[in-house]
């Protein structure tokens, strides 16, 4: 038989590697894809069973083709993240048609490998690493059976084995991989631009009524840890995001004039209440903004700046990262508004929304001062038949107008807009906030869960004196909104959660442990770490050289230890057990001479225990009969059995009866021939 053949029934556990790699890929791969790669390997399967013909270099050759042109019509290009993804599992599903040797098989099983890795290029998340570890074992051990150089098989148990020991050995490389590779500044791959309109989330643009039905999601956004002081109340939760300032009668956008705002400005202002500091873990979004607690006067992230009381990150947030903030909620005093300033917080489109402006101005000269104004409209609000709905009905072109006085139903940016453009067109300097409100406790890891469907708009206003003040309408027309959150969560005691909100809880739990101290393990936490063993401001030479220095004694350990225990394989399984025997009994103070064979140190161990004679005769009888009679087969798994087992016996009842010997050989340690 052709050793170099591969046997068909290793083509499963192939196909079965390359399925096992190449399935999480699927969740952001064309849809088209995952049909495909099933027919392939379902007829690749069926073919060795029922010998089939091998399908013609021309097939192969329009399969290849039309993968290219599926991958160039879901993406208009053949570069990047996801088109490369889809081309490496279409073209290792099609190398399955064509598999036939061993040699093809592992190749295979190295694209399984780069599958597995390519996972990483899109998530990271603890339980996803745990499956790729699984399908890394998996993969090396179909590899073992497939580079045997021979026709027969060694038992999967065997392999498996062999697999686990593989990667164990990999381990420490992969520790010191992990604390001492300098981290990047940047990562290697970046996300797309991702665009949230007609979902719950945010956005930097906001067009009340240009949606008429926002569907909510429960998409994490990002997890908040208070390690020192207490989390706020779920009333004063407001994370803060874009601030939009420009209005065309449509839409709400940041614009593009400076505004007077520096980060010492901001830090210098009168705080009026004590500073909260916590700990954000974000996710990914593919913009600049870092969100955080009402006004950041601090934050620990690379080359953070602060505009309009929000922190702007220097490139956009292409992967999960991990910052502390310091932040302070309610009033903040600020005696004066920059003349810039003032002109953008009351600019309002000309010849636009008349009967908004008509009633904001009548307001304006009825009421003394702004604050009698904010409460008239919050009245007017609270006052009119309004409704909170997710489902609202599309607005016109005067959209103020529309909403004000006719539809009256919408959600947060409808209320946030309206009072907006209500209070400029009062007078009041006015600007629109984004961002998150309220969060769901996880009791299970005592932090805070902010999902897309937290996304929220409210409306700050100025009052001299007294500074930018947060009003946010929809809490007058829907409290529940604000107490318990779009989608409902609220702050369950823990004895109060179902089974299936403790699973959910425990799994993010989990999942933000893993987000924390591994996939938030940067730059800052490497030299913290190599600072608490000594190790304190290493330069990148330094830390390079300390790597390969560590990886260098690990694979000498390894190597040693691999001609060690190859020298204890290379001894027979029975010559291993007598020089156990032989220990057991020098402990005893019976000493192996060098010219004794196994029967003449027998009877004179023997003699010397009585009690042990039995036990001693019984193993050496066997050994002689394993290791010297050639017919039994020196790897006989029953007579080693047994020899073990009279090894046991023996041990166990020489520590009960302890007799003094005789007669004892001079302790030595010269080497022994069985």
């Amino acid at each position: 038989m052709d050793i170099l053949k591969l046997p068909d029934k290793l083509l499963l556990p192939v196909i079965l590697a390359l399925t096992l790699a190449s399935a999480p890929l699927f969740v952001w791969l064309p849809a088209w894809l995952a049909p495909l790669a099933l027919a392939i390997g379902l007829y690749r399967w069926r073919a060795s069973r029922m010998v089939w013909r091998e399908p013609g270099k021309g097939l192969r050759y329009i399969l290849a083709g039309s993968i290219v042109a599926g991958v160039y019509a879901s993406y208009g290009t053949i570069n990047g993240r996801e088109p490369g993804a889809t081309l490496l599992v279409g073209m290792a599903v099609l190398k399955l048609m064509e598999t036939r040797s061993r040699r093809d098989a592992v190749i295979l099983l190295f694209l399984s490998y780069f599958c597995a890795a390519t996972t990483f290029l899109f998530a990271q998340s603890g339980p996803l690493s745990l499956y790729l570890f699984v399908v890394v074992l998996t993969t090396t051990t179909v590899l073992i059976q497939i580079t045997q150089n021979s026709e027969y098989l060694i038992p999967w148990r065997i392999a498996l084995a062999e697999s686990g020991k593989m990667v164990a050995q990999a381990l420490p490389m992969m520790v010191i991989l992990f604390f001492l590779f300098p981290r990047l500044s940047a990562p290697l791959w970046g996300v797309p631009n991702m665009s949230n309109r007609g979902y719950t989330g945010l956005s930097d643009i906001m067009s009340p009524g240009s949606v008429s039905e926002l569907i909510p999601t429960q998409t994490v956004a990002f997890r908040v840890h208070f390690p020192i002081t207490p989390a706020p109340e779920k009333r004063d939760l407001y994370w803060r995001g874009p601030v939009l300032w420009q209005y065309d009668g449509k839409t709400w956008t940041a614009g593009t004039t400076p505004r007077d705002q520096t980060y010492t400005e901001t830090a210098a202002r009168e705080l009026t209440s004590a500073p909260v500091k916590y700990e954000v873990i974000l996710e990914p979004h593919g913009e600049r903004w870092l969100l955080a607690l009402d006004i950041p006067i601090q934050a620990d992230y690379p080359q953070t700046s602060v505009l309009d009381d929000s922190l702007i990150a220097r490139a956009p947030i292409t992967e999960r990262i991990r910052y502390r903030a310091t932040s302070v909620t309610g009033q903040r005093r600020q005696a004066v508004l920059p003349r810039s300033t003032k002109s953008q917080a009351l600019q309002l489109p000309s010849h636009m929304n008349p009967r908004t402006l008509a009633l904001a101005k009548q307001w304006a000269s009825q009421e003394p001062n702004p604050q009698a104004v904010i409460r008239r409209a919050l009245t007017w609000f609270h006052d009119q038949p309004y409704h909170y709905t997710l489902s609202p009905p599309t607005l016109g072109t005067q959209g103020v107008d529309d909403f004000m006085f006719e539809t009256r139903k919408g959600f947060c940016e409808h209320y946030a807009g309206a009072f907006t453009y209500l209070m400029r067109a009062a007078g009041i300097p006015a600007r629109v906030v984004t961002g998150y409100q309220g969060g769901e406790r996880n009791p299970f890891g005592d932090y805070l869960i902010i999902r897309q469907s937290d996304a929220h708009a409210w409306t700050e206003v100025w009052i001299d004196g007294t500074g930018w003040q947060r009003v946010d309408p929809t809490a007058f027309i829907d409290p529940s909104r604000v107490d318990n959150g779009l989608l409902g969560f609220n702050e369950h005691p823990d004895r109060s959660l179902n089974f299936f909100d403790r699973v959910r809880l425990t799994w993010d739990a989990t999942n933000y442990q893993w987000n924390r101290w591994v996939l938030g393990f940067n730059s800052e936490q490497q030299h913290k770490t190599l600072a608490k063993i000594g190790l304190p401001q290493l330069g990148l030479r330094e830390q390079l050289l300390l790597m390969v220095g560590a990886m260098s004694i690990v694979l000498l350990i390894l190597t040693f230890g691999s001609l060690w225990r190859r020298n204890e394989a290379a001894m027979d399984p029975a010559q291993r057990l007598y020089m156990v025997f032989c220990d057991r009994l020098a402990s005893l103070g019976i000493v192996h001479l060098n010219h004794e064979g196994p029967q003449d140190f027998a009877a004179r161990a023997s003699a010397l225990r009585p009690d042990l004679a039995a036990h001693i005769q019984q193993f050496v009888k066997i050994y002689v009969r394993t290791r010297y009679a050639r017919s039994r087969g020196t790897n006989d798994p029953d007579a080693l059995s047994v020899m073990r087992a009279t090894l046991r016996s023996l041990s166990s009842l020489a520590w009960r009866k302890r007799i003094a010997p005789t007669y004892a050989a001079p302790p030595t340690n010269t080497p022994r021939t069985p």
